[in-house]
């Protein structure tokens, strides 16, 4: 009885250690995407833009330097059909109510990137990242359908894939994120809080269906070369 007793004993503490490890990890990166969040929520703007301002699109941006200057894409601030910037681009950040107009600084001919500034100092910003590798976790805060900011994470399925898109062969990366429309330009960070790509396009099938957990963002090289120039 004694031996029964024992093992019984040794089994039941052996359990609970291993649970107390996984409560552990569980705890750990529970309060690490916490701090994760809270750290760079900040740095992260809902858009919307409008020729009218009767009718609405919806997207995203993030600071990249401390003067209010904000990274998106083209295709959020250029009206491809009208040739133009939109007349309207306001500006709503993560602790303001209130929208704030913004102009625009530039767009990239050839890589769907835009560079937007609204009247504000001291704004919270990403630093860069050089690289990223393959099947690292990644995060992203978008503004999808213009629900508002929405935070979410995945991971980078490929650190480079060659994708063909409106006819132009684009080197992206591949992520895991299920995003919608609103999510343009949000960023692509690491658990440090650096920027390695922008988000810009998703996977659509041959009947231009939407394939979700395929989505594509611009690495940070080209997005350099597009600040340096």
């Amino acid at each position: 009885m004694k031996n029964k007793t024992l093992i019984i004993n040794y089994i039941v503490l052996g359990i609970l250690f291993v649970f107390n490890i996984f409560a552990s990890i569980y705890m750990v990166n529970s309060h690490d995407t916490k701090n994760i969040f809270n750290e760079n929520i900040l740095k992260v703007v809902e858009i919307k833009v409008s020729d009218n301002e009767l009718t609405w699109g919806y997207a995203t941006g993030c600071f990249i330097d401390s003067n209010g200057t904000i990274l998106t894409n083209k295709h959020v601030a250029f009206n491809s059909l009208t040739n133009a910037n939109y007349n309207t681009i306001q500006v709503r950040l993560a602790n303001i109510d209130e929208w704030i107009n913004a102009e625009v600084l530039k767009v990239s001919e050839n890589d769907d990137l835009a560079k937007i500034k609204i009247n504000r100092q001291n704004t919270e910003y990403f630093t860069f990242e050089s690289s990223v590798s393959n099947g690292e976790t990644i995060y992203t805060i978008g503004n999808p359908n213009g629900f508002g900011l929405s935070f979410t994470d995945g991971v980078v399925s490929s650190n480079l894939r060659n994708v063909i898109y409106n006819e132009l062969t684009i080197p992206s990366i591949q992520t895991s994120f299920v995003i919608n429309e609103g999510n343009s330009g949000g960023p692509v960070f690491n658990k440090h809080g650096k920027l390695v790509g922008l988000i810009s396009f998703r996977l659509k099938d041959k009947n231009e269906d939407v394939i979700q957990g395929v989505s594509f963002a611009i690495p940070i090289n080209i997005i350099s070369n597009f600040l340096k120039d």
